[in-house]
């Protein structure tokens, strides 16, 4: 009698998923909203320390992975950004690194610059290569989502380090760029729910419409735009609340994957760093 021959498994680091980024990403987020809130209220960094130095921990371990990945076959990059999955974990894989710089500021700010750089390049070179995916693929692929805000908006987390830094120009520049890019999205995205409903399965990404908002808030308010900083906090709140009363019909499909996209911490970022400006803390 002959038995079915098993598969050969798989060679390591050849299925490493760009999904494990955005859990990733809004774990950095976490912690450094944490870290605000330590310094708002003078309490113990500890928590945000532990928080951060495990998910730098895992993002190291990802990207190591990804690039092995990568080297194996280099074709895979142009592979998964042909999907909504892969495009926003890749998204989200080089967002962190821009999260990581902000995070390095309070014990390294030489290392800071250089991850900050490194973060600059790798987003910039990541929406050349999906302007050029889409501009090569089908009609279907060009359909604007809220996952557009992680590779053309995605910018708006670069001023986090590049204030303190002293790159306010370029701070200045990527929060006017960002806006008008997110304004594109929030249109279009807009227009197309008034003619069908997102599927179940994607609209926890509706979620992500919060996270620009968030951060337009707290990038004005870091370079000393107070009233700015109020709208945009207003409009996020108002956002939240939306939300909250929608939650039902965000999570009908149950849990997924695609929950990893919601970065409701952003939100928390503005709030304490505005506490935080008011009762003379540091920055981050």
């Amino acid at each position: 009698m002959k038995f079915p021959k098993h598969e050969s498994p798989p060679k390591a680091f050849t299925r490493v998923p760009p999904a494990i980024f955005p859990s990733i990403l809004g774990l950095l987020g976490l912690g450094l909203a944490w870290r605000r809130a330590s310094e708002a209220y003078g309490k113990s960094s500890a928590i945000s320390d532990l928080i951060l130095g495990a998910t730098l921990i895992l993002l190291v371990v990802g990207l190591t992975a990804y690039a092995l990945k990568f080297l194996k076959r280099p074709s895979v990059l142009i592979d998964d950004l042909r999907v909504l999955p892969g495009r926003s974990g890749l998204a989200a894989g080089s967002l962190s690194l821009a999260l990581t710089a902000a995070t390095l500021l309070s014990y390294s700010p030489g290392l800071a610059k250089i991850v900050f750089f490194t973060a600059c390049l790798s987003h910039c070179c990541l929406a050349i290569a999906l302007v050029f995916v889409f501009a090569t693929g089908p009609s279907e692929q060009r359909q604007v989502t809220p996952v557009w805000h992680l590779s053309f908006v995605g910018f708006i987390l670069l001023p986090l380090s590049a204030i303190p830094l002293g790159y306010l120009g370029f701070a200045q520049m990527v929060l006017m760029f960002s806006i008008v890019a997110a304004l594109f999205i929030y249109g279009v995205s807009l227009g197309q729910m008034f003619h069908r409903d997102p599927p179940p399965p994607l609209r926890p990404l509706l979620a992500i419409h919060l996270a620009p908002l968030s951060l337009f808030g707290t990038v004005a308010l870091m370079l000393g735009l107070p009233q700015i900083s109020l709208a945009f906090a207003t409009l996020a709140t108002l956002l939240v609340a939306a939300l909250v009363l929608k939650a039902k019909y965000l999570i009908t499909a149950g849990f997924s994957p695609l929950w990893g996209r919601v970065y409701i911490s952003v939100c928390g970022v503005h709030i304490i760093d505005a506490h935080a400006r008011r009762t003379g803390a540091g920055t981050a």
